[in-house]
């Protein structure tokens, strides 16, 4: 079944850029499409209509940084019939504007989106936890998620950034942020009550650092949905492991994990 789903999301990356249906999708994998939705949520956390759409706005973030492609050009390559929809929906998801994230080389400063419950209150809050630069909002009814990342023997990620969101897509806003260094301990601080999904991402450290840059190696974990009870400490282990093809792109643009960059470089957005 497994290679069923897989031939689906190879289908969307080939056709991204034009109208598909869940219709086209059940045919590719063969399946009723009531049975075939239900089948790719269980393997892969999301609806198809959701998997399509994070490709589109990967895409775009790909594009937007390999090529001179105005913004609208992008939109209408990846599958958008509206500049203002796809502006919203890259917004929505990366955490910044497609403009931004093209001047930012898609990296950002600080841990990014945190989200408030509120537009008005409080500014976020920043602290090193254990080696864990963390970054929240204060929320009335919160309880905390703890834990470890392990990663497979002989690797190094020397960064690790890790999220609470609300569904399995790495996209915003996310109600917690942190990045750790070295450090394989973790405590995110008020988390709101609810149901949540905890990702990590991070670059490794080639060994031999290889002498002809060939890009970054990324490993990828994911735990959830959890759900979190007010006043009490969720224990959640992660292990980092090579993205999946039925993985969903991570979408949120991130600060900077590349394993050769100075330490301590995470700091509050304020």
């Amino acid at each position: 079944m497994r290679s069923d789903i897989e031939r689906v999301v190879t289908f969307m990356y080939e056709h991204y850029s034009e109208p598909v249906s869940l219709a086209d999708m059940a045919d590719v994998a063969r399946l009723s499409q009531f049975h075939f939705s239900r089948t790719f949520l269980t393997a892969t956390g999301v609806s198809p209509g959701r998997f399509l759409s994070a490709i589109r706005v990967h895409m775009a973030k790909g594009l937007l940084l390999t090529t001179a492609q105005t913004v609208t050009d992008i939109s209408y390559m990846v599958g958008y019939n509206s500049l203002g929809t796809f502006t919203t929906r890259f917004t929505r998801s990366v955490g910044i504007t497609p403009v931004q994230y093209r001047r930012a080389s898609g990296a950002v400063s600080g841990i990014p989106c945190v989200s408030r419950t509120a537009k008005s209150g409080p500014e976020p809050s920043f602290d090193w936890i254990d080696g864990c630069g963390v970054m929240w909002f204060p929320h009335p009814a919160a309880g905390s998620i703890d834990g470890r990342v392990s990663v497979p023997q002989g690797t190094r990620i020397p960064r690790i950034y890790l999220g609470v969101f609300d569904g399995a897509i790495a996209q915003g806003p996310m109600m917690v942020g942190a990045v750790l260094e070295d450090s394989p301990a973790f405590r995110l601080p008020c988390v709101p009550e609810g149901e949540w999904h905890v990702m990590a991402v991070g670059c490794v450290v080639p060994q031999p650092r290889p002498l002809v840059d060939t890009g970054p190696v990324w490993m990828v974990a994911s735990h959830g949905p959890v759900k979190v009870i007010d006043g009490e400490a969720l224990d959640v282990r992660l292990r980092m492991h090579s993205p999946r093809s039925i993985d969903p792109p991570i979408l949120l643009a991130l600060p900077d994990l590349e394993p050769y960059a100075s330490p301590r470089t995470i700091r509050s957005l304020a």
